[in-house]
């Protein structure tokens, strides 16, 4: 890796903590959970639907749950830090 290469990533990696750390994790549980109620009662309502747009939904599910735990993990660090 060079240095270039280097200072962009450490840009990328604060730039996205930064972003995570706005992120209100209760909305981002609640984002969760509204997904998952969707997608247990979307085969009811429209199985054409929920066929066409469930493998979506559940990697949009995951991202939102690996974001809320990422987010504990950097906060955690953070306040290590002394940065929060």
């Amino acid at each position: 890796m060079t240095p270039a290469e280097y200072k962009a990533t450490q840009d990328r990696v604060e730039l996205l903590a930064r972003l995570i750390i706005d992120t209100d994790p209760e909305v981002l549980d609640e984002f969760a959970s509204m997904g998952e109620h969707s997608d247990a009662i979307a085969p009811l309502v429209d199985p054409t639907a929920w066929m066409a747009g469930h493998d979506r939904l559940r990697m949009v599910i995951e991202h939102a749950q690996a974001i809320a735990s990422a987010r504990r993990h950097i906060v955690r660090a953070a306040q290590q830090a002394g940065a929060l």
